[in-house]
């Protein structure tokens, strides 16, 4: 599978590690996954909780993630099980 590296960027911004891109969600993307109706609590929760996963990358969509670390810190707060 492809992966992208330290090396590659999007607009500009470093990726900090290898992603599958298979991983990449957006905040629709996270909240469908998580049951939740509006993904404006997912930039909510961006903005509240330090310990959210940072964005591996910013288009002019908007903010990139990668699911298994915001999976990961779901599931540590509680938010799936």
């Amino acid at each position: 599978a492809n992966t992208y590296s330290r090396r590659s960027s999007f607009y500009g911004r470093q990726v900090a590690e290898p992603v599958d891109p298979s991983h990449l969600v957006g905040a629709s993307e996270i909240a469908e996954r998580l049951g939740i109706r509006h993904s404006e609590t997912v930039n909510n929760w961006r903005q509240r909780y330090q310990d959210f996963p940072a964005p591996v990358a910013t288009l002019q969509m908007g903010l990139v993630y990668d699911w298994t670390k915001v999976e990961a810190w779901a599931r540590r707060t509680g938010r799936i099980v």
